[in-house]
Parts: C-alpha cells; sequence; structure tokens
C-alpha cells in the first residue's frame, strides 16, 4: 500500500511539473506572437493597405455626373512613397516625417461620366487657372470645434489623357503637436465650381483612424 501511495504521489507532481512547463512554454508561445504582430506589416504591405477596395479611409461621392473619390493618407505614407526602397531607412524615414509635420493629407480624384467627359475636358482648359490655385480656398476641413485650412494643393489635370483629375492636399493640423493619425471625427469640405458646381461634404469616423495597420521596415 505504500508503494502505491509514493507511487500515486510521484504521478501526481510529475503530472503538475509538466502542467507547469506546458503554460509557461505556452505562455511564451503567446508573448512572442503578440510581440511579433505589434511590429506590423511590411512597408510594402502597408502602402498597398491605403488602395484596397474596402480601405475604410477612401470615401466617394456622386455628383451631377461626376465621381469623387476621396483618399486619407497617413503622412508615414507619403513619406515611405518619397523614399526608394533602396534607400529606406530609420534615419531618412524621420526626416521625410518630420518634413510633413503639421499637415493631414488628401488625394481627391474626380471623374466624368461619359457624358459628362466632353463638358469636363472643355472646362478644365476654361477653369485651368481656378483649378490649379484657387480651389485651394474652397476646401476645408471640420475637426471638431476646429476648422482647418488648405495649407498646400497640387492639381494633376486630365489633359484629356488621363480618366480623372487629381488634387493633391495637405490641411493644417489644429496645432503641430497633434498627433499625426486624428483622433476625432473629420469632416472633408469641397466647393466645386467647374465641374458639378456643387458643395461635397466627406465624413471620416474617428474609428476610421484607428483601423491603420503599424508596419516594419
Amino acid at each position: 500500500m505504500k508503494r502505491n501511495k509514493i507511487s500515486l504521489t510521484f504521478f501526481k507532481a510529475s503530472k503538475l511539473k509538466f502542467n507547469q512547463k506546458t503554460v509557461f512554454a505556452l505562455f511564451v508561445f503567446l508573448l512572442i506572437l503578440t510581440s511579433c504582430n505589434k511590429k506590423g506589416i511590411s512597408v510594402s504591405e502597408y502602402k498597398a493597405w491605403f488602395s484596397k477596395k474596402d480601405c475604410p479611409l477612401i470615401k466617394n461621392q456622386e455628383s451631377d455626373g461626376f465621381q469623387y473619390e476621396l483618399h486619407y493618407l497617413t503622412s508615414d505614407f507619403m513619406a515611405l512613397s518619397e523614399i526608394p526602397d533602396k534607400e529606406l531607412n530609420s534615419g531618412k524615414l524621420k526626416d521625410e516625417l518630420k518634413a510633413r509635420n503639421g499637415l493631414y493629407y488628401f488625394l481627391l480624384r474626380i471623374t466624368p461620366t461619359k457624358e459628362k467627359q466632353q463638358q469636363f475636358t472643355e472646362e478644365e482648359s476654361k477653369s485651368i487657372n481656378w483649378l490649379s490655385f484657387g480651389a485651394k480656398e474652397d476646401m476645408l476641413v471640420i475637426a471638431g470645434k476646429d476648422t482647418l485650412r488648405c495649407m498646400m494643393m497640387q492639381f494633376e489635370p486630365s489633359m484629356g489623357i488621363m480618366p480623372y483629375q487629381s488634387f493633391n492636399i495637405g490641411i493644417n493640423k489644429p496645432n503641430e503637436g497633434t498627433d499625426n493619425i486624428p483622433q476625432t471625427n473629420l469632416e472633408f469640405i469641397f466647393i466645386d465650381k467647374v465641374n458639378s458646381g456643387k458643395q461635397l461634404k466627406f465624413s471620416y469616423k474617428a474609428n476610421d483612424f484607428k483601423q491603420i495597420p503599424t508596419y516594419k521596415l
């Protein structure tokens, strides 16, 4: 009987040690897995994410025969797009990000339907001055109680070749100390005086920005 008790005790102790080792090993594995996930996706995957069809940072509207597509782009996306892959390192990225501090970035594309194509091309030629310079004054962002103005804009005409017009836009942030990624709802407002002649509003929820992935170099 004593031998049986000793054997039983030894078995229980061995089982306990085995369970402890198993739990510890599982904990370490999960810790490593979590740590890897925090490092983020690759740079190429990060940049591709902003073009996905289901990307929450792409907003679309149709008005009077024109399709408006607005993209919110992070400072990181802009900086990474400027640096050639072979030259990318943490130092260059830091410099590029520093140069882009203080602005929220957007890309606006305007595409006409077939019925509006002729008007689109003719009006672009007639209104090139407003499209290149004046449109900047008709773009703004509402962020909470703040009204943020357009600080920079670059217009890319269709020239009768591209199927759309593009505006690369930099909107002034509330202050330079704020995070690069908005922490609140944003509403982008644009008055298109050339194509549809309408005021357009694009709404972003704070949760849209929380879905932006992290990346690793």
